[in-house]
């Protein structure tokens, strides 16, 4: 499993998202074998981070994007840009579109067909303009929850709703992936008889 977090733009690294991060040491890496995380920042090149890892690791198991805020919605563009990758699970905490000339950029929540599931955990009363998924082509699903924005990434209601989602990619994942049997003891051919 591949998982990017990326928080928003007034946090920091040790910030709300400070919240996910536990949770990622203290219950993902611990319940999944085979697990990379990278941690962003809104302004960090993601379409590179993504791009070398889709170079450099080999296929298997999910690859999630989970983010806060402005990082939520930088995720959404990095999927955009980076259409060869495939991405299993956008999720987006309470995402913000960008203001560009005095106008909200709505656009930023038509996902690309790159992506093949998404979902979006937001309040509507706690920012203007937050949006939940509109108009997109792939399932997804928009999740009201009661935090205001800078409690959701920590909100553990929140933290709950991102595992069962981790826990069903994950889940999908290991069903597709190829069983492999381990080859016969030489010299075995079966169990005796008695």
């Amino acid at each position: 499993m591949r998982l990017h977090l990326c928080i928003g733009f007034l946090e920091s690294r040790d910030g709300p998202m400070l919240g996910l991060r536990q949770m990622v040491q203290c219950q993902v890496l611990p319940q999944f074998s085979r697990v990379t995380v990278q941690y962003h920042s809104w302004r960090d090149d993601l379409c590179g981070a993504l791009t070398r890892q889709a170079a450099t690791t080999p296929p298997g198991g999910p690859l999630i994007l989970l983010g806060h805020s402005y990082g939520a919605s930088a995720l959404v563009r990095a999927a955009r840009r980076v259409a060869g990758i495939s991405i299993d699970h956008l999720i987006l905490l309470d995402p913000v579109p960008r203001w560009l000339w005095g106008q909200f950029q709505w656009f930023s929540y038509k996902l690309p067909a790159n992506v093949r599931r998404a979902t979006c955990l937001y309040n509507p009363w706690s920012l203007p303009k937050s949006s939940p998924i509109r108009n997109a082509g792939t399932p997804y699903r928009n999740v009201r929850v009661p935090p205001l924005h800078a409690s959701i990434p920590g909100d553990s209601a929140v933290q709950e709703q991102i595992l069962a989602i981790i826990r069903q990619e994950w889940n999908m994942a290991e069903q597709l992936r190829p069983r492999t049997t381990p080859p016969p003891l030489p010299g075995v051919h079966g169990l005796p008889s008695h």
